[in-house]
């Protein structure tokens, strides 16, 4: 992983500890990123950005154009989010076939295709100095490796405007050279791929249709040769949603209930929950708009819980404006901002409607959590969300952007008959808990992974053994 922070490290570091595989984790240090983008181009404009905002602009560009010599220095060896081996001069350096991995799997953030080759560059040379027995093997476990990507991202899909009226000068701007710089590195790995992982099938069908139409025919190619291309990318691909720690992290779904109802026969009014990044991709002014329609047009009472904020501190502006568009509602606030794991299951249990104004959503963590903790949901109907939402709800939780069924009616409907929702219908028929980890996710990702590595499974969990860690030389 180039990018292992945020959702990227929570998926592989949860996956990771339900699985029954044996998985090891690299990713690139941010110090040598940092100092190969210095060195690369220090006066050039595309690749001139901050390292404590862009990291991962960064990692995935000059992850990129690594020597491979770098690679060797800037990748970690971890399993289960902890170092493994210390003094490895390099990850994909193997010294035997049973050090070879039975398949790669890389996030959206990765080159693959680098990846890829630099495994193959670091072993030629066991090719040539193992006993010829031995090198047949090696060569044959070397070559037989699969490589998969996971897309939790698309940088060709993320909006290149910010909501009007909203600052989004934050670290998820591009400028138009770099998405394509970055939508052609990730245009390498699906190539690369033996097969295509997609979080969402919102996400896979809208980016089929958007780069097929508008990317590859930038490269002016003929029209049966970017036919061809699809037709590749389209066969390797498959929906594999994101899983999610819900029963270990929030608790017992029917503890929940009896916590959540408890806490409204207490409380007059509801709670509104927004849970998500303040983002211009999130689309907070909206969100904002619709809670002054609220108090100030519809005369409604309610109180607010904002969690999330800034992944990055440099972004003052939209924490300032944030913080001053909520004033009015400052009476009403239970909490802004970061949330602790203990404070936000808690705040989620209590919440009675999460609200989404996204224009930007590949899958929609963070309001499957609270629909697992018993909260209603008002979402766009867009995006992913009519994917994740039953069909026979989508007339009460799904707002159009137009027209009598836009976010401002459908919340304060819902604002106004908070006691008398249909939670536990909503909970139970989104089917919710079978995105968790525990309860079906992860095995259907070792099922999967294990159908394209071509591998048999005992069905238990494979314990860590140190003589398979990658030795130095």
């Amino acid at each position: 992983s180039h990018f292992h922070t945020g959702s990227h490290h929570q998926h592989l570091a949860q996956y990771s500890s339900y699985s029954r595989h044996f998985i090891q984790t690299f990713c690139i240090e941010k110090e040598t990123v940092a100092e190969t983008a210095q060195e690369a181009s220090p006066n050039d404009s595309l690749h001139k950005v901050e390292p404590d905002t862009s990291f991962w602009k960064q990692k995935l560009l000059f992850g990129t154009f690594m020597r491979h010599g770098e690679v060797h220095r800037s990748v970690g060896q971890h399993q289960h989010n902890k170092p493994v081996h210390s003094g490895i001069s390099s990850p994909f350096h193997f010294s035997c076939s049973s050090q070879i991995p039975n398949l790669i799997l890389a996030t959206s953030m990765c080159n693959l295709s680098m990846i890829k080759n630099a495994i193959l560059h670091l072993n030629q040379s066991n090719l040539t100095t193992l006993p010829e027995l031995d090198r047949a093997c090696f060569a044959q476990k070397l070559l037989s490796m699969k490589y998969v990507v996971y897309m939790h991202e698309s940088q060709w899909l993320y909006p290149k405007k910010p909501a009007l009226g909203f600052d989004g000068d934050g670290p998820f701007r591009r400028n138009a050279q770099e998405v394509k710089l970055l939508a052609y590195i990730q245009f390498e790995s699906l190539m690369t791929a033996d097969c295509i992982c997609w979080n969402s099938a919102f996400h896979m069908n809208t980016f089929l249709e958007s780069f097929g139409k508008d990317y590859i025919r930038n490269f002016r190619m003929e029209k049966s040769d970017e036919e061809n291309i699809m037709k590749q990318i389209v066969q390797k691909s498959q929906v594999l949603h994101v899983g999610i720690e819900l029963r270990n992290r929030f608790g017992e779904a029917s503890d929940i209930r009896e916590q959540h109802i408890k806490n409204m026969h207490d409380r007059e009014r509801p709670i509104i929950l927004w849970n998500m990044r303040w983002e211009y991709d999130k689309n907070p002014i909206q969100f904002v708009e619709a809670l002054k329609y609220l108090r100030f047009q519809k005369k409604v009472e309610f109180s607010l819980v904002v969690c999330g904020g800034h992944s990055f501190q440099s972004r003052e502006v939209q924490k300032r404006w944030f913080h001053d568009q909520l004033a009015p509602f400052k009476d009403d606030l239970l909490h802004v901002g970061y949330a602790d794991s203990d404070t936000y299951t808690r705040l989620l249990i209590h919440a009675d409607i999460v609200v989404s104004t996204a224009i930007h959503e590949f899958f929609g963590i963070s309001v499957m959590e609270a629909i697992y903790c018993h909260t209603f949901c008002i979402l766009p109907d867009d995006l992913s969300y009519p994917e994740l939402i039953p069909q026979n709800f989508h007339l009460q939780c799904l707002y159009k952007k137009k027209g009598k069924r836009g976010l401002n009616h459908l919340l304060a409907n819902a604002v106004t008959s908070w006691k008398d929702l249909p939670y536990d219908e909503l909970r139970n028929q989104s089917k919710v808990d079978n995105f968790d980890w525990d309860k079906k996710m992860a095995h259907e990702y070792d099922k999967i992974l294990q159908q394209i590595a071509g591998v048999e499974d005992s069905g238990k969990k494979r314990k860590y053994d140190e003589n398979d860690a990658v030795e130095d030389g």
